[in-house]
């Protein structure tokens, strides 16, 4: 959580910093974007973190959560835009033997993003595939599983324009998954907080 809260207020300084310089230029969306964001965020597995998994077990350690998003489509109107939206998360256990277990959760969506007033506060929504991915490798074991599903996300931010088309954002996002195969979890959720670099 510490984590999130520093990443947050640093990306507010510097987006602070930046936007000063260009407040006077004209801005203008093109036809088409694409970007990409690297963050932070939580992992649950059936409603359970990989924290409380291992809550009993000291000798393991669980690595901080990475996000990565990276999207690319059409601009409707300044208001609406419409494309391809890729999410993931993953998240790492190692313990005193070098023994690991990684999981993560990758989404592959069609999604919408709607600015009330054309550029900056925006809501977002997607829906479709998604995939966890369980690899564990043991003195004995190295396997890596793939489960596929299907996803929603929901999601929230602000882009600050800077320069003639760059945008630097913060967002927040929110994405449930689930799977059918009988070895895979009923369930996954994640939520992701991140800098996001995007062309508009």
């Amino acid at each position: 959580m510490k984590k999130i809260v520093t990443l947050t207020v640093v990306s507010f300084v510097i987006v602070l910093f930046s936007s000063g310089i260009t407040l006077a230029e004209e801005k203008k969306k093109s036809n088409w974007y694409i970007g990409f964001g690297v963050g932070t965020g939580e992992l649950k597995v059936e409603g359970e973190t990989m924290d409380d998994a291992f809550d009993e077990y000291p000798t393991i350690d669980v690595g901080q959560e990475v996000t990565f998003n990276f999207g690319v489509g059409a601009i409707i109107n300044p208001k609406l835009h419409l494309g391809f939206d890729v999410s993931a998360i993953r998240q790492s256990a190692e313990d005193d033997f070098d023994q690991t277990l990684d999981l993560q959760v990758n989404n592959y969506f069609a999604a919408l993003s709607y600015y009330p007033t054309g550029k900056g506060f925006f809501l977002k929504a997607g829906a479709g595939i998604s995939a966890a991915v369980v690899e564990l490798d043991t003195a004995f074991v190295d396997d890596s599983e793939t489960y596929s599903g299907t996803g929603f996300l929901l999601g929230i931010g602000y882009d600050f324009w800077i320069g003639k088309s760059f945008n630097l954002g913060i967002h927040a996002e929110y994405s449930k998954q689930s799977y059918s195969d009988s070895d895979a979890p009923d369930d996954t959720e994640f939520t992701s907080i991140y800098l996001s670099f995007y062309w508009f």
